[in-house]
């Protein structure tokens, strides 16, 4: 794989045949991507076509980098855990299994959402609207493929997140989707990376992988995959 330019139209064509792509500034802005249909036509392919290959659902965020894989986030992930786990990342665009990174839209929305991730400036609308889409498509994702444990990998700090993963969890839970579940790293995890300066590291833009927060993940995935 190599890392592509997301303004040029491209992908595979598993989930969209070429005759149904749309331009892609209707694929730029958050607004935009939350309200463009594709995207609700690309997760029902998804739910129709992916086939699960763990008992462990491992949920983190976007990049901008596409592929995600070639992102440092996303490549330090799936070193770690290889095929131990499977890999779904959450964005604006939807709930995208790693298996299918290189199809179309997925290389080619761009949220221009960053200044906003880790303040919770997001405008209401489009909080409340990511808010329905993504706990909706979750739920529907995992009512439609089975997986005992959901790992769900965000900073503490990236509001939208964690309001994602509060909500998503409590859904799979109570409708007995799930038997388990992590929200990792905590708010006490990232202050205590913050003591030691994590940034200066090389951390700011991916601080989930920096160790001491990344620690306590890897130990919940050793724990879930012993229990197996």
């Amino acid at each position: 794989m190599r890392k592509v330019n997301k303004r040029i139209p491209q992908g595979g064509e598993l989930l969209i045949p070429r005759r149904d792509w749309v331009p892609v500034k209707t694929m730029t802005g958050d607004l935009n991507i939350l309200e463009n249909p594709i995207f609700e036509t690309a997760h029902n392919r998804i739910l129709e076509l992916y086939e699960p290959t763990s008992e462990i659902a491992y949920l983190s965020l976007c990049t901008a980098t596409r592929p995600y894989q070639l992102s440092r986030k996303w490549a330090e992930i799936t070193k770690t855990f290889g095929n131990r786990v499977d890999y779904i990342i959450t964005s604006n665009a939807g709930v995208i299994p790693l298996s299918f990174q290189t199809q179309y839209p997925f290389l080619n929305y761009n949220g221009t959402y960053h200044e906003a991730r880790y303040n919770g400036a997001y405008p209401a609308r489009n909080h409340n609207l990511y808010l329905r889409q993504i706990v909706s498509r979750l739920v529907r994702f995992f009512a439609t493929h089975s997986y005992r444990y959901v790992m769900f990998n965000y900073s503490p700090l990236h509001a939208r997140s964690m309001a994602m993963s509060a909500s998503a969890s409590d859904h799979l839970i109570e409708m007995g989707l799930i038997e388990d579940f992590a929200v990792l790293p905590t708010m006490e995890h990232y202050n205590a990376a913050r003591k030691q300066k994590f940034w200066m590291s090389g951390y700011k833009m991916f601080p989930e992988i920096y160790p001491p927060m990344f620690n306590p993940v890897k130990e919940q995935i050793r724990v879930w995959l012993n229990s197996r």
